[in-house]
């Protein structure tokens, strides 16, 4: 749109650019067929008074036809440097109000970058603070979870060690018990050896006590 918007300007200036070059052209034209108009009629009227008039005569019709020329001269300048005034304000006018435009349209265009970088910085801001949030919310989710992983990690290990300790305890309890266990047995056989071996002194004492009174009698 702003492309476009500049071509039509551009081609506004140069369709202008043309316009004051042919009304130029068209006035150089003019005050051109003007002067020639002007030199015939003079010719005419010089040849005219040539003819029928004396040579006095011709003297002041000469003076009085310079005067002419040269009123005429004056009045034709200043009319032209009139029209060149005009021409001139004219131009200055347009020059100005070309000016006063691109100076708006610059404007508005700066404006309307300063709005856009506005809008983009607070887009780009509010994207930032968004991500800074998430961020934030992942570092605490991250933290918790190493938290919540050390936590099961250190109660793994307690667990682990307790389960060691324990199973360390047990079997060392059980080991105790099965010596205490085999000490009792070696302690029965022994007693059981004992009595066995008492056993039969006392049978043979008492069958050398019957022996001995079955002797007597």
């Amino acid at each position: 749109m702003e492309m476009r918007h500049n071509k039509e300007e551009r081609q506004k200036m140069l369709a202008k650019k043309i316009y004051e070059r042919e009304i130029k052209v068209k006035m150089k034209r003019e005050q051109e067929v003007e002067r020639r108009k002007r030199e015939e009629m003079a010719h005419m009227m010089y040849e005219k008074m040539c003819a029928g008039l004396k040579a006095d005569e011709m003297r002041r019709y000469r003076a009085a036809a310079r005067k002419i020329q040269k009123v005429w001269r004056g009045v034709m300048t200043r009319s032209t440097i009139s029209r060149w005034e005009a021409a001139v304000l004219t131009m200055q006018s347009v020059v100005r109000s070309y000016q006063s435009r691109e100076i708006q349209r610059r404007r508005r265009q700066q404006e309307d970058e300063d709005r856009r970088e506005a809008i983009e910085y607070a887009r780009m801001n509010r994207a930032v603070r968004i991500i800074q949030r998430r961020a934030r919310y992942m570092f605490a989710r991250n933290s918790l979870f190493r938290i919540k992983r050390a936590k099961e990690l250190r109660r793994w290990y307690s667990a682990r060690i307790i389960q060691r300790g324990w199973t360390a305890y047990r079997t060392a309890i059980e080991r105790e018990m099965m010596k205490k266990e085999e000490e009792l047995k070696l302690l029965d056989t022994i007693r059981q050896k004992q009595v066995n071996i008492a056993v039969k002194k006392i049978q043979k004492w008492w069958v050398s006590m019957k022996r001995s009174e079955q002797e007597k009698a």
